[in-house]
């Protein structure tokens, strides 16, 4: 069939170069002459409400759009881990259309089945379930992208469906007789009518199954497939069949996806992937999956491409090729950013006029210089047009905190809060749109410095300080995405997307908590966000670096001088994570963190870098010779991770002495008074106990 759709004849067609689009998408993988086309195709989808819904969702999720190469052999593709979509050029715009709903609604299926184990981890039987729903699902929802165009009048999209997938068209035309207008369950019928595709069926299992199956045997078993996790029907049901209003599948036996029309495979696929369990088990050690015994089966629909399992693949090809797609795009891609760098480098500087107006809140500018005020004004009133920046402004306000601008090029910094001094600063070289995130960011510092306990950072033990820290900035954030999303529906739309291209992990968290609460605002949401902070490795390991590293090789310099006695590390203070949350996730309204507070304890949540865990070790070991005091204990149940940028310290290192007798007497002073401090500590703890107990 697209062997067919290749060699017919093209259509030309003409587009309109001034043609806008209707519907905020990124194409920026389509080449400058490609754009006129993918527009009409994009406006031409976004005119019916499931294709409009499948487009917003796509671009929440930071997707992508273009052309693949010429050369490729199918009508379109999504690719999750980068979050392209790419469409045939060979095909027709009628085709085209139903197949830009199709990848669409797979980039909405890769966040809402996030939480699932990857393709790679499933074993057969699951395979069989996860990929084909995903297919299934998308058949089904451009069919209803398609009607939907039909009854405006739109009719070819529909009619070529009709040509390319006559069963799922069948399944359709029964369907929508019997229900007379389209509704859940003719959707769910055409759903169902994907599975009798028999070849194309057959075709998924080569491509899903046996050629990892192929692979791990030529890659010796070092990659593969593990064939081990299992997800059930239940399951794909609730993820797969998701609308925002509501799953479309509900009405449905929730395990239907286990009955023989749904579960049967080829009867080659099935011996072939026996012959596979039984070669892996004899040369590598590995059980087989039992839960191919289990799989129904049907005649094959084609004679065999692939060899038999353990013989060598020869020159047959992948069942699917890009061509060079992947080089194309980012060909596309690095022009576009060179002639942005050159347009921006070239531009003649203009700078921002801002109107006189009243801050919204009553914030203390006597601090920010006159020139500077308009500009920190207009930052203000754009912040506080959010309900939720307006609440960070005015807790800021209301304890005190005025607002200026940093002065002088040096910092990279975006802003900074200064509970000392009650100061929030932001950056005058970042754009506006950045900063107004940047803001709400600092003043959700203020107000947890008011809520805070203890913030005597020098006494806290190192467990406590990862937990509280963190929490500051997750919440921070979380709440800054917040903002940004609210001034975003209201069509502030450039602070959201200046959040999102500095903060990645964040944004991509923000999303798949959009979509997981139907793009409702509110604590669930801000708990979603919060978390997703801890998926960003590097910034973590910068953290460590400033909060703990530094701080301790300070520690160690003071030591050694005799200096800031007071302000030496102790690690003899603990604040829990219930603590933690109850004074980080405060809202005027109540907690917003949903979750159990007991995960900062552990996983992503806890865990420092290789490098962090090394550098912290040998601290410990020098302060015990420099001063008897051994507190490594605080170093236990705190995992670790694999190291994902360059270390931003030092290595730890016991620091030069001079003026040796002074300093050797200095240092002797100091390990009597930490063994003091040690004594008096367990004796007050002693005291604490016994009043806890009553005695």
């Amino acid at each position: 069939m697209l062997q067919q759709v290749m060699e017919e004849p093209k259509r030309q067609i003409t587009y309109d170069p001034n043609e806008k689009l209707t519907i905020d998408v990124d194409l920026s993988l389509c080449a400058d002459d490609e754009l006129p086309r993918m527009i009409h195709i994009v406006n031409r989808l976004a005119k019916s409400d499931a294709g409009r819904e499948t487009l917003e969702i796509a671009n929440k999720a930071g997707v992508k759009f273009g052309f693949l190469d010429a050369k490729t052999n199918c009508f379109g593709c999504f690719f999750g881990g980068v979050n392209y979509i790419g469409l045939g050029p060979m095909a027709s715009d009628d085709k085209l259309v139903s197949t830009l709903c199709h990848e669409s609604r797979h980039a909405g299926q890769s966040v809402r089945m996030a939480d699932l184990p990857d393709r790679d981890k499933l074993n057969v039987a699951s395979i069989v379930r996860y990929s084909r729903a995903k297919e299934a699902d998308a058949q089904a929802y451009a069919v209803k992208a398609c009607k939907e165009l039909e009854d405006q009048g739109d009719k070819g999209p529909l009619a070529t469906f009709a040509k390319f997938y006559p069963p799922i068209y069948k399944s359709y035309e029964q369907a929508i007789a019997k229900e007379g207008v389209l509704n859940d369950a003719v959707v769910a019928d055409v759903f169902k009518g994907w599975y009798d595709q028999t070849r194309t069926k057959q075709n998924y299992e080569e491509g899903y199954i046996i050629e990892p199956m192929h692979d791990a045997i030529k890659w010796r078993f070092t990659r593969m497939y593990a064939f081990a996790e299992n997800v059930d029907s239940k399951t794909v049901v609730e993820k797969v069949g998701w609308t925002k209003n509501g799953n479309y599948l509900s009405a449905e036996n929730p395990d239907f996806l286990d009955e023989e029309r749904f579960a049967s495979v080829g009867e080659r696929t099935k011996s072939d992937a026996r012959a596979f369990f039984e070669i892996r088990q004899r040369c590598a050690g590995i059980e087989p999956d039992k839960s191919v015994d289990a799989l129904p089966t049907y005649k094959d629909a084609f004679e065999r491409r692939l060899p038999e399992m353990g013989q060598p693949r020869g020159n047959v090809g992948e069942t699917m090729s890009m061509g060079n797609t992947m080089e194309r795009w980012k060909s596309i891609l690095a022009q576009r950013k060179l002639a942005g760098t050159l347009k921006q480098a070239f531009a003649p500087h203009k700078k921002a006029e801002y109107p006189d107006e009243k801050p919204a809140v009553d914030v203390d500018l006597r601090y920010c210089a006159k020139k500077d005020r308009p500009r920190m004004i207009a930052l203000i009133n754009r912040l506080a047009r959010s309900k939720t920046g307006l609440e960070t402004l005015r807790i800021a306000a209301d304890n005190g905190y005025h607002f200026n601008f940093i002065k002088g090029n040096k910092t990279r910094a975006f802003g900074f809060a200064d509970p000392e001094h009650k100061r929030i600063a932001l950056n005058p070289k970042f754009t506006d749109a950045k900063l107004v995130g940047t803001m709400c960011h600092e003043c959700r510092h203020a107000g947890q410095f008011v809520r805070a306990s203890n913030l005597e950072e020098n006494r806290w033990d190192v467990k406590t300080n990862l937990i509280y820290m963190r929490a500051m900035e997750a919440d921070a954030q979380a709440y800054a995405a917040t903002a940004c999303e609210e001034m975003f529906r209201l069509g502030d739309e450039a602070p959201k997307q200046e959040f999102y291209k500095y903060y990645p992990p964040i944004a991509a968290g923000f999303t798949k908590a959009l979509i997981k609460n139907n793009a409702q605002l509110g604590d669930q949401l801000l708990t979603d966000t919060f978390k997703s902070w801890y998926d960003q490795q590097g910034t973590k390991s910068v953290y460590e670096a400033n909060y703990l590293l530094e701080p301790m090789q300070q520690d160690l310099r003071d030591i050694a001088n005799g200096k800031n006695l007071d302000a030496q590390m102790t690690f003899d203070m603990s604040i829990s994570a219930q603590k933690t949350i109850a004074e980080i996730a405060w809202t005027q309204h109540g907690n917003y963190f949903k979750d159990d507070p007991e995960i900062l304890n552990g996983g992503k949540y806890l865990d420092v870098c290789d490098h962090t865990m090394t550098q912290m070790k040998k601290y410990f070991e020098i302060r015990k010779e420099m001063t008897g005091k051994d507190d490594s204990k605080a170093l236990d149940g705190i995992p670790t991770r694999a190291d994902t940028i360059p270390p931003r310290t030092k290595g730890m290192k016991r620091p030069a002495v001079k003026n040796g007798d002074a300093k050797r007497r200095q240092i002797l002073k100091n390990k009597e008074t930490t063994q003091a401090q040690s004594l008096a500590s367990k004796m007050v703890r002693a005291q604490i106990a016994l009043n806890q107990t009553g005695r």
